[in-house]
């Protein structure tokens, strides 16, 4: 069983998955904890294809980012019993950064994918989704709406020293309620990334 996560990060949506197939992970030490249950990039790669998605440009692999997990022992908690028997330890989890293979997926494939598990727990057999990247479905969901209804107005803004265009979403009536819902149902997953060891930023 192999269960996809997502994150975003540096404006890419960074994909991840999470299996009990990782005989082969590298060992941890002192300095870099790597999850047990890490899903390498070909089998992403792979099992996505297997799923019919055609993205429109080769998928970059990207040094592992860190992401911060609760933790019991010397593994996080798998998100799922299909993936691992939780541990009974009576201990309580805490966050520990655990670095993770991804695929970085650019704007048009990140719409591709989260267009394809909008509201579906599986993406195929022996593939679910996670909370995670369900959740960016949703996101994706109310920007797309935002925009077919022409809300939205061309913006500058600045970033570390240099200035981009931007679209700024309008959010009217019923719309403000929709993302104060959304901020709220966000699983802390969808923000576990960081650039390193450091708590990541709080959304």
């Amino acid at each position: 069983m192999l269960v996809l996560h997502a994150a975003f990060d540096e404006d890419c949506l960074q994909v991840w998955g999470e299996s009990a197939l990782a005989e082969d992970a590298p060992k941890s030490h002192s300095l870099v904890k790597f999850s047990p249950y890490r899903t390498p990039v070909a089998v992403l790669r792979e099992r996505l294809a297997e799923a019919g998605l055609r993205f429109q440009s080769d998928q970059r692999v990207m040094d592992e980012p860190w992401f911060w997990l609760p933790t019991q022992g010397d593994a996080p908690l798998p998100s799922s019993p299909l993936v691992a028997d939780p541990p009974k330890s009576r201990k309580a989890p805490t966050l520990a950064a655990w670095q993770l293979p991804t695929l970085t997926l650019c704007a048009a494939d990140a719409i591709t994918l989260l267009a394809t598990v909008q509201d579906g727990t599986a993406l195929m057999p022996g593939v679910a989704v996670g909370d995670d990247l369900r959740y960016w479905s949703a996101a994706l969901h109310l920007a797309g709406g935002l925009a077919f209804r022409r809300q939205v107005l061309p913006d500058l803004v600045e970033r570390q020293g240099e200035y981009r265009t931007c679209w700024t979403p309008i959010f009217l009536g019923e719309d403000g309620g929709r993302l104060e819902r959304l901020a709220r149902a966000m699983p802390p997953a969808a923000r576990a990334v960081g650039p390193d060891v450091r708590l990541p930023r709080r959304c």
